[in-house]
């Protein structure tokens, strides 16, 4: 028969981010804001490593013992949703909120518990006992026998508060320095919640409950002995089984990029790191120095004998020597030494479960010459050696000696996070350098994106700029548009107006086609109502009462007037060379801007026939070739008599098409620009400033715009200004401009910087180190290689707080699939993936 046995908790009483210990200690316990960085930016890394070796070879020595460890923390994703419900628009709360919960509702399903990384360090004050005289230390023992007959008849432990207030200037003296490292101290709510956490891993539960009671916290029955090598938890929540599984030995004796840390947070299941550290004493007659002595000396001796018999030196000796005249010279160096243990927890709600998740552990870090264990006798031992407050200074098994610089190589508190706190459900951040399919770097992560594209407008005090623009860049076909409509989709239940346009002509097409399939309307009715309740406008010349409506005459003043219509006119007539006809086309525009604005019916139509009308002879002919170039073209959307009083879009949502449009490809030259590609151009333009008007619309309004094909404003002549005219709306009227392009460098002004703060950048073989120097990634032949090797859907994001991660976008949502596709699958494109 099986027997049950309770785990020992080493915590004899707890106070706020403070633990006192059975053996008499003071431990102090903080949460380390991590550092957020991509991983492949290996100078940042080297860095950060420098400042944490610093901190344990400099810091920590006089604190002798400390402890580091990682646990996937509940995101708590539904209560993040709750706070995210605000910026959602009244008419559309039910529908938001449902996606809301399906979004839960999927993941939960794919990833089991929706989790996110958090980093805790624990770190011995003193032992509170010290240089205690006799007759207290007769009275120590007396409390503890006290203590243990309280608990035998039921009642509550008293607590020692006199222990944390003797450690009380130590714990602020620690503080300031922790707080150089980014870190908090815990509350003592979160101090019961860590601690019961270890006896209730994998159990469904609530937080606020199990944070409630230091007297519940190992009230669960910890059994070791019903699966050798594996734990079994039983709480009143439920079961689960876990597994403990230390590192054995760094199998090149070279601990180099082992990033321990980054590797756990890139398991495809829930999995801790721990390590326990203690500084060793050096000197004495029993002291570290004197151990490694002797053993330099024994290998020496080895290394000699096997010559004189004529053997060659074994590998093993020859590393053993090395290492140990390392050390040695490190200790002559006062390099403080540092004894400490990693061990990995993996969970699951069965041991098979668990078994193989321990396995695809042990199997990922052989891979990486680091042997690791499952113990079979030894589960309990690690399971309370790993509690909080627990030291390890006389454990033997599974003890690795290094330096703090060496140790700074686990790469502790740091992630490779992206997005923002709350928000949208995006996709997945994906740290390998490549995966054979799309599919499979979503099922590789657990590190789930969310996205608020209002956040920016709000004034983020951590973040790097206030731009709420957003860029989404890179070549056609690698999922430039499915993001940009998947944003769309959300944008379109939060609050304030949104204005999609779509110079492609393919939203109200494929959305209406989605709205009256059968099938659709069955599964989907509320998303069906929600594509037909969208205002679609379609600009078509051939209808008059269409002309004008982007007149910049009519619907602009001033300044903004005159220059949109100079590049307009620019755009399909060369004026180089031209000055006389220039110079009548600037006085003619002053004239008619200053009659419109008296009220008077005209517009940039106006223009062309004075042109006509003028007795110069080549002022006529350049007036006569215009208007035939406008007559009865798609122009007249441009160009009017100022009848028309120009489009009103009072709607929330928005879709602008315009008939007609035939856009040059981006790698086409001006110079090789149809007639028809150089009027589409010419009417991009006025489309520009009607974002820009709509944006400024309600300062206190949300406002959105997201202009695809938006690469033209570079082409076009005005077009820069155009651009900077739409970004500068900005923040101060709530405003976000959603800008898609093919290059990143569409995205800088003559200063070569950018005011996007959001970059959303897919693969362009183009011009691979333009996208990484615009991210922030080290150009590399490594992260080259990631670029080339990200699948349709993958792309690299950066955040307004200058995070940057490669991330797999994904949809949850089959209706939304439908409704954003851009290219019909044939029968031989789905042949080609089936016998793939």
């Amino acid at each position: 028969m099986n027997t049950v046995t309770y785990a020992k908790n080493p915590i004899k009483t707890l106070h706020k981010n403070m633990i006192l210990n059975q053996d008499g200690y003071v431990w102090a316990y903080y949460r380390i804001s991590p550092e957020d960085t991509n991983p492949n930016n290996f100078e940042k890394l080297e860095r950060f490593k420098e400042n944490w070796a610093k901190f344990f070879r400099k810091t920590l020595p006089k604190y002798k013992e400390f402890d580091l460890f990682l646990y996937p923390k509940d995101k708590q994703l539904v209560n993040r949703f709750k706070a995210f419900q605000n910026d959602l628009d009244k008419d559309s709360f039910s529908m938001g909120t449902k996606y809301m919960s399906r979004t839960v509702e999927a993941l939960k399903s794919e990833l089991g518990d929706i989790t996110e990384t958090d980093f805790i360090m624990g770190i011995r004050i003193k032992d509170v006992y010290d240089n205690q005289n006799p007759i207290e230390s007769v009275k120590r023992v007396s409390d503890d026998i006290a203590d243990k007959v309280l608990i035998w008849l039921g009642k509550k432990q008293p607590i020692d508060l006199a222990a944390f207030h003797n450690v009380q200037q130590l714990e602020e003296e620690l503080f300031r320095v922790i707080h150089s490292r980014k870190g908090k101290r815990l509350s003592e709510k979160d101090m019961i919640y860590l601690n019961r956490l270890n006896y209730i891993r994998n159990i469904d539960h609530d937080i606020m409950t199990e944070a409630k009671s230091i007297e519940r916290i190992n009230d669960s029955i910890v059994d070791p002995v019903s699966d050798v090598g594996f734990i079994h938890l039983r709480s009143d929540n439920g079961n689960s089984c876990v597994s403990f599984i230390p590192i054995a030995e760094f199998e090149d004796h070279d601990i180099s990029y082992n990033h321990l840390f980054h590797l756990a947070q890139q398991m495809d299941f829930p999995c801790e790191l721990r390590i326990k550290g203690s500084y060793v004493e050096v000197d004495g007659v029993g002291g570290f120095a004197s151990k490694v002595g002797v053993q330099k000396r024994r290998h020496k001796t080895e290394g000699t004998e096997s010559l004189q018999a004529g053997d060659s030196i074994t590998q093993r000796t020859k590393n053993n020597l090395i290492l140990t005249e390392k050390l040695s010279d490190e200790i002559d160096q006062k390099e403080p030494i540092i004894r400490w243990m990693a061990c990995f927890v993996v969970y699951g709600k069965d041991k098979a479960q668990c078994k193989r998740r321990g396995d695809a552990l042990m199997n990922t870090l052989d891979n990486l010459r680091v042997r690791a264990v499952r113990p079979s006798a030894k589960q309990l031992y690690l399971f309370y050696k790993m509690l909080q407050g627990n030291s390890i200074d006389h454990a033997r098994d599974w003890i690795q000696i290094s330096n703090g610089t060496t140790l700074a190589e686990v790469l502790f508190a740091v992630t490779n996070n992206v997005g923002t706190n709350v928000g949208w459900y995006f996709g997945r951040t994906d740290g390998f350098l490549e995966s054979e399919t799309r599919e499979q770097s979503l099922l590789a992560s657990r590190n789930i994106v969310q996205f608020n594209p209002y956040v920016a407008n709000q004034g983020q005090a951590t973040a790097m700029t206030d731009s709420p623009h957003i860029a989404i860049t890179g070549e056609t076909g690698k999922g430039k548009s499915y993001l940009t409509k998947m944003l769309f989709f959300y944008l379109s239940y939060m609050k304030g107006k949104v204005l999609y346009i779509d110079p492609k002509q393919e939203m109200r097409e494929q959305f209406l086609f989605t709205a009256n399939d059968p099938t659709m309307q069955k599964q989907y009715p509320d998303f069906v109502r929600h594509l037909k309740n969208f205002h679609y406008v379609t600009l078509d010349a051939r209808f008059k009462e269409n002309h004008g409506v982007l007149d910049p005459i009519v619907f602009l003043k001033g300044v903004d007037a005159k220059d949109t219509a100079q590049a307009m006119i620019q755009s399909i007539y060369n004026l180089e060379n031209k000055e006389e006809v220039e110079t009548f086309i600037n006085e003619t525009l002053d004239q008619v801007i200053e009659e419109r604005e008296m009220g008077e019916k005209v517009g940039l139509l106006t223009v062309i026939k004075r042109l006509q009308d003028s007795e110069i002879e080549n002022i006529k002919r350049a007036g006569n070739l215009l208007f035939s170039k406008i007559n009865k073209s798609i122009l007249h959307l441009g160009f009017s008599d100022g009848e028309i009083e120009g489009l009103d879009l009072k709607k929330r949502v928005t879709i602008l098409e315009v008939a007609g449009l035939d856009l040059p490809e981006q790698d086409t030259s001006m110079i090789d620009y149809s007639e028809a590609n150089k009027k589409s151009v010419c009417l991009m333009l006025p489309l520009g400033k009607f974002c820009e008007q709509f944006g400024e619309a309600d300062r206190k309004e949300y406002t959105v715009e997201i202009f695809d094909e938006a690469w033209i404003f570079e082409k076009a002549k005005g077009g820069k200004q155009i651009l900077k005219s739409m970004q500068r709306v900005g923040r101060s009227f709530c405003n976000i401009l959603v800008y898609c392009t093919q290059s990143v460098k569409d995205l800088q002004d003559d200063q070569n910087t950018s005011s996007f703060g959001t970059v959303f950048a897919f693969d362009w073989d183009k011009e691979r180190d333009g996208i990484l120097q615009h991210v922030g990634i080290e150009v590399t032949d490594r992260n080259r290689k990631i670029l080339s090797n990200m699948k349709k859907g993958q792309c690299f994001f950066k955040d307004i707080y200058n995070r940057v991660a490669k991330i797999t976008v994904d949809c949850l949502f089959p209706e939304w699939d439908l409704a954003m596709k851009t290219v019909e699958r044939t029968a031989s494109s789905d042949a080609e993936v089936k016998y793939a």
